[in-house]
């Protein structure tokens, strides 16, 4: 019996000794039987019990504030998020392996930043501003399934540049600088045209092998360079997916629940807004995970003994929530 439920054992609303040393003797008792309880009170203990407590060297149990089901006793999916630095690409593969439409986007301490959904990220794939990029090169490197040649950078910012061209007239009408991030074929002119412009960084896509003397050259000019074994038109087409996932968060108008409020204020909530999914946080704005309305019907109800009483409206807010095991009394 030692992996049940904890059971509350408490008597009435304004205990006296007779209530709480009641309390604490069956918890006493049951525990020597193996069962997994704890005495609680639903009151201070008035002098007399006190006196009591303090002659026979007995703490005094806990207060118990109520029994009603909260959030926290929930089935509900624990710990379902992504770091603010992860990209786009992992943030769609997490959604897509776990079958979850909205992605909570927490930082390095676990505290809660937005939300980012499925929707998001299609909306940023047709509409968005998909010539930057705000990323780091692991991100980058990873996306495109790509390899490292050269990294001086751990963050990766600027404006993406495709050379469409023919070499001449790329390099005659297309500036490039440090804020420059050049995707290009084995293309040797326009490669070293941009590692003399400092550019950020140099993707050489076609998986083409890269001459000797323009790594070197790339290396006395600190520029970054990844090889991606797909073709230019098709890097272009995933690199935006590389952006880390802070770059479309939505951090306004979210509706969180607290860990600790009561289920039925849930339901009610849900019956306003009539979401899909609602991020789960504790007081201090720590993320938990994400609850349905359907997971209101998972409640592990809180089992409870009573003692010296058996109406309600003597006993613990919330009774008609919990599951009433054993009723111990010498009333009506």
């Amino acid at each position: 019996m030692t992996n049940q439920e904890k059971i509350y054992i408490f008597g009435h609303k304004k205990p006296d000794t007779d209530s709480i040393t009641s309390a604490i003797a069956l918890a006493n008792l049951k525990k020597a039987l193996g069962m997994n309880v704890e005495a609680r009170v639903l009151g201070n203990p008035n002098n007399e019990t006190k006196y009591v407590l303090d002659y026979f060297n007995i703490k005094c149990p806990k207060y118990l504030n109520d029994v009603k089901i909260k959030i926290r006793d929930l089935d509900f999916l624990k710990g379902y998020c992504a770091n603010k630095y992860d990209s786009m690409y992992q943030g769609f593969e997490y959604m897509n392996e776990n079958v979850i439409g909205t992605l909570p986007i927490v930082d390095e301490e676990n505290n809660f930043i937005g939300l980012v959904s499925l929707k998001d990220i299609a909306k940023y794939q047709f509409s968005g501003d998909i010539s930057s990029l705000c990323t780091s090169y692991k991100n980058i490197v990873e996306t495109l399934d790509s390899k490292e040649i050269l990294k001086f950078d751990d963050e990766i910012k600027g404006n993406i540049v495709v050379a469409s061209y023919r070499s001449a007239t790329f390099i005659e009408t297309v500036s490039l600088d440090e804020n420059s991030i050049l995707l290009v074929g084995d293309r040797y002119s326009i490669i070293e045209h941009a590692i003399k412009s400092k550019v950020k960084l140099i993707i050489v896509t076609g998986d083409k092998t890269i001459d000797e003397k323009l790594i070197e050259l790339a290396k006395e000019n600190k520029v970054n360079m990844i090889s991606s074994k797909e073709n230019t038109f098709v890097t272009s087409r995933k690199i935006g997916m590389a952006n880390y996932l802070d770059t479309i968060i939505l951090k306004d108008s979210i509706v969180s629940i607290d860990y600790n409020n009561d289920v039925n204020d849930f339901v009610d909530l849900t019956k306003k807004y009539k979401y899909s999914n609602y991020p789960v946080l504790t007081e201090e704005n720590k993320f938990v995970g994400l609850v349905r309305l359907s997971d209101a019907t998972s409640a592990n109800k809180k089992q409870v003994i009573l003692v010296d009483h058996n109406e309600a409206t003597q006993s613990v807010d919330g009774l008609d929530e919990a599951e009433i095991v054993e009723i111990v009394d010498h009333h009506k």
